[in-house]
Parts: structure tokens; sequence; C-alpha cells
């Protein structure tokens, strides 16, 4: 316990723990209601709708393989950076209506929003790896459990929320709000790259 209260007493630290809120409650989120989203917005049939989950968990562990295995040859920034603006212009796209006008149907703006699991899978890893390279490493293991609880708390947040609008307005609009958590994670971004400069690593 005082390992824990010392950790929060670090500033510096803060914009990790906001991160996993954010990072967390926006995947889960977007996941649980994906196939609901995909039926009452896109009009996909239920068993076409849950497929398309299947492919946004597929995309993510294929992008954390990748990032494991150049995270050594890139600039961690630069890479999650671009896969974010890229995950904002995706969302924005179709919860608008314009990724379905543009590609000619609802299925292939269903498996364009999909590929957004790609495009957020490297960023909750990354950023935890890249804290705890900069913690002790007596330390590492509260510091671990700090982010899990901080991240379950905006997993669980994220989808009653979600789940909330969901029931009470339309599904794009809805997912409109998932934005939110999407532009704080591209900020959080920038906020870490110096903070992150300012930790020396101890492993």
């Amino acid at each position: 316990r005082a390992t824990m209260r010392r950790h929060l007493s670090r500033r510096a630290l803060w914009p990790w723990l906001g991160m996993s809120v954010c990072y967390v409650m926006y995947e889960q989120s977007f996941g649980t209601w994906l196939p609901l989203f995909n039926e009452r917005y896109l009009l996909l049939d239920p068993i076409r709708a849950a497929q398309m989950l299947s492919l946004y968990v597929l995309g993510i562990a294929l992008s954390r393989f990748m990032m494991a295995a150049i995270a050594d040859r890139v600039s961690w920034f630069t890479v999650l950076a671009g896969m974010l603006v890229v995950a904002l212009l995706l969302h924005t796209l179709t919860v608008s209506g314009l990724t379905q006008r543009w590609l000619g149907g609802a299925l292939p703006a269903a498996l364009v929003f999909a590929t957004l699991g790609f495009f957020i899978g490297p960023i909750y890893p990354t950023l935890n790896a890249l804290l705890l390279m900069r913690t002790p490493r007596a330390d590492q293991a509260s510091m671990q459990g700090l982010l899990v609880v901080f991240s379950a708390s905006g997993g669980m947040l994220g989808s009653m929320m979600l789940g909330a609008m969901m029931r009470s307005m339309d599904a794009n609009l809805a997912y409109v709000s998932s934005l939110v958590p999407l532009t704080l994670l591209l900020f959080s971004l920038f906020v870490i790259r110096r903070k992150a400069a300012l930790l020396p690593e101890t492993v």
C-alpha cells in the first residue's frame, strides 16, 4: 500500500495512468458493442456482425506481434502516433457514414471499421513497457498492478457508458463518443514522450 501511494505521488507517472484508463476504455467498449453497432447502424445480419469482432481482435494481436518485431528499429512515438491518427480517421469516417458511401456498401465499411483493432493494438503494451523500463526492478510488480487497476477501471466505465448510450440513442451517435478517449490517447502520447525523456532507464 505504501508503494502504491509512493507511485501515485510521482506526477511524472500520471500520463501513463491516464493512458491506461483511456486505452482500455476505448478498446473494451469498442469490442463489446461492435456487433450491435454493425447490426443497428450498418444493418448487417447478426452472424456477419459478430464475425467483425473476430477481425477486430485478430488485428490487435497481429499489430502487437508486429510492434514487438520492429520495436528496436523504429521510433515508438512515430509508429504509435501514426497508427492513432489512422484510427481516428477511420473511426470518424465510419460513424459519419462516409466509409459506407465511398466503399459502396455496409460490409466493406464494417471490415474497415474492424481493422481499428490493428491500429490501436500496440499502444498499451508498448507504453507499459516504456514505463517499466524506467521503474526500478523492485517496484515493477507494484507498478504493473497499479496500471492494471487503472486500466480495469477504464474498461468497466467505458463499456457501461457506451452501453447506456447505445440504449438511449442511435448507434452511430453513441460511437461518436468513443472518439473522446481515442483523442485523449493521442494527446497522452506527446506528454509521455516528454516525460519519458526525463526518466532514466533502470533496466
